[in-house]
């Protein structure tokens, strides 16, 4: 945002307006496009947490159950695939 502002005050940026306006809305784009990306991801990494914890919490209370033996079942979404 700095050097589309930076760049706003140049001679050039006057005599071209469209492509400074293009300038600008590229930068400003890309600036919202990336951070809106990290929250995305960082919201889908609790969202893998809270669909694996139950099933984490739900085995370890059938381990100690002597009366039902113990099934793995295979998850759609670990941490290790996130």
């Amino acid at each position: 945002m700095a050097v589309a502002e930076y760049q706003e005050v140049k001679p050039w940026a006057k005599d071209h307006i469209l492509g400074m306006s293009i300038f600008i809305a590229t930068t400003i784009f890309i600036q919202l496009f990336t951070a809106n990306c990290q929250y995305w991801l960082f919201g889908l990494k609790y969202w893998v947490i809270s669909i694996e914890v139950p099933y984490i919490i739900e085995e370890e209370q059938r381990e100690f159950d002597p009366n039902q033996e113990v099934v793995r079942q295979k998850r759609l979404w670990t941490e290790k695939k996130y």
